[in-house]
């Protein structure tokens, strides 16, 4: 909100496209499905039209791949005026409802359940705890069981977190080491 309030619409939209198209390739890439965009925020929905194990692997890899494809969304951003911003991904599984919600002339597919509630909580805590992705604890023991150490490298176990809305606490993994790709040579 702050960098729209100090950039033309014309260029914060245009920025927030190459966005859209950063998130949209991670997702495709991961079997994900984008449910929505709102301004610079998205929700992702793995495991449609079926589950599959993999789903909470695929959803950590994919939040690795867009932190990955930050940096040079960022210098583009930077050249159209904005401030540095930053991607803040929280991951949860579960079940949840999917459907078409809202009023007559207005619908649109979402999740929810609240699975969607505590990623959601997850994406939010991230700003404190010092770290640009929290996986629910549930996802990352899916992801280890079904796919491998290697699906869950980079993450580390922290305290239960207290989320707002929560009476009992959330056990989490937050990304210590983001994955970058080898430079050549």
């Amino acid at each position: 909100t702050g960098a729209a309030e100090r950039v033309e619409p014309a260029r914060v939209q245009l920025v927030l496209q190459h966005y859209y198209e950063l998130v949209e390739k991670a997702a495709t890439t991961h079997g994900a499905l984008v449910a929505g965009f709102t301004g610079d925020g998205a929700m992702l929905i793995f495991g449609l039209p079926e589950p599959s194990p993999s789903d909470p692997a695929q959803a950590i890899a994919c939040g690795k791949a867009m932190l990955a494809a930050m940096p040079a969304w960022q210098a583009m951003a930077e050249e159209h005026g904005m401030p540095r911003l930053n991607l803040r991904i929280g991951i949860n599984y579960g079940r949840v409802e999917i459907g078409h919600v809202g009023g007559g002339d207005q619908i649109q597919l979402a999740a929810t359940g609240d699975v969607v509630n505590v990623a959601s909580r997850l994406q939010n805590e991230t700003r404190t705890a010092g770290t640009p992705m929290l996986v629910a604890a549930s996802a990352v023991e899916l992801a280890r069981a079904h796919d491998g150490e290697q699906a869950v490298a980079g993450l580390q176990p922290r305290q239960p977190l207290l989320l707002r809305g929560r009476a009992a606490p959330v056990s989490a993994f937050a990304l210590v080491e983001a994955e970058t790709p080898a430079s050549p040579g």
